[in-house]
């Protein structure tokens, strides 16, 4: 991609136009390789550092025209907040099993 982008530079592309180039292409690979077929709600909250990215917001807003795409409060954070919310509802069924 490094190469393309340097190329289409050379032939006078305006950076902002690659950019969000490269956003849509995020866009893209995350909708072929993540979502693959599955359907996608009315509703994505991003979240992970690529959702501080307001240009990469606003690709997958344009993307997925039907959808509310909302940003999670905490993008950084919201991984080890779900891991955590996950572990400590299992550990309480482990624990009124009493497996623990």
């Amino acid at each position: 991609m490094g190469s393309d982008l340097v190329h289409y530079m050379q032939q006078g592309v305006a950076v902002p136009d690659l950019l969000m180039g490269v956003c849509q292409a995020v866009v893209e690979n995350y909708l072929i390789r993540v979502v693959q077929r599955r359907t996608i709600g009315r509703r994505v909250v991003l979240q992970g550092g690529l959702a501080m990215n307001r240009a990469v917001v606003q690709a997958f807003a344009a993307r997925l025209k039907e959808v509310e795409v909302e940003v999670h409060p905490h993008p950084g954070l919201s991984g080890a907040i779900g891991m955590t919310l996950l572990t400590l509802e299992r550990w309480k069924q482990a624990s009124a099993a009493g497996n623990t």
